[in-house]
């Protein structure tokens, strides 16, 4: 996918930080193929921010999630949805088989596949939240530009690309600086459109920017933002000494 890497490391620290079990790019099979991520709940698990997740065990009865992340660039069809079902059932072979009924498949998608939805007669469970069934198997689906922007759902709703969505989104981290890391994530998965929100609301952008870039890279890593924002931009941001010093 077109930012993969932040997407996975991104939701991964997050879900870690609420005590979830996180395990990334997870093989299995002979080849190997590769899982994106499989989260498991706790007992002490905290579903604040990742709310969506709650509404998904309790309807599925499940505790851990195999979990597939598709941008906007990324196509899902029917052949992607069979495959990700092959792979749940390669990990509980690899795994636990006696877990099939706690093991449920999330796809966490940017943009809503309208047409496959209707194909597949999904559900809506709320606001960007979908269910549906295909080949027996209960598949759940997240879309970052449908869901509410609130601060429950900021775990999943920074990886919007919608204008709009972002929009609301920059309104309420700029609300509750206790949680900035959220703008210094949502700067690095969409750092074009966070710079255009900012510098409609009239605000320092350029202070805002640096020190959220900066925090981006205390929680990812330089190799990462680089990669995903660019050299350039980054070297824009924080200046080639500091850059050269990271």
């Amino acid at each position: 996918m077109a930012h993969d890497a932040s997407f996975k490391d991104i939701f991964g620290s997050i879900a870690r930080e609420k005590n979830f079990s996180v395990s990334s790019s997870v093989k299995v099979g002979k080849l190997p193929l590769e899982i994106d991520m499989v989260v498991e709940k706790q007992k002490e698990t905290d579903f604040s921010v990742l709310q969506p997740l709650m509404t998904i065990f309790e309807k599925s009865g499940s505790s851990r999630l195999i979990i597939e992340f598709k941008s906007k660039a990324d196509s899902l069809s029917l052949f992607h949805v069979r495959k990700l079902i092959a792979y749940r059932q390669l990990y509980l072979m690899t795994e636990d088989l006696w877990e099939a009924k706690g093991t449920s498949v999330l796809i966490f998608i940017v943009s809503k596949p309208r047409k496959l939805l209707r194909k597949l007669n999904a559900i809506s469970l709320d606001m960007g939240i979908y269910q549906f069934t295909f080949d027996q198997s209960l598949i759940f689906m997240i879309v970052a530009n449908e869901i509410r922007i609130t601060l429950e759902n900021l775990g999943f709703a920074i990886f919007t690309n919608s204008v709009q969505k972002s929009r609301q989104l920059v309104d309420l981290l700029l609300q509750i600086p206790y949680e900035e890391r959220f703008l210094s994530f949502f700067m690095v998965v969409n750092y074009r459109t966070a710079v255009k929100v900012l510098k409609e609301k009239d605000m320092n952008s350029g202070s805002i920017i640096m020190k959220n870039i900066r925090l981006a890279i205390e929680d990812l890593g330089l190799k990462n933002v680089i990669k995903e924002i660019g050299l350039s931009r980054v070297i824009e941001d924080l200046g080639l000494e500091n850059v050269i010093r990271e």
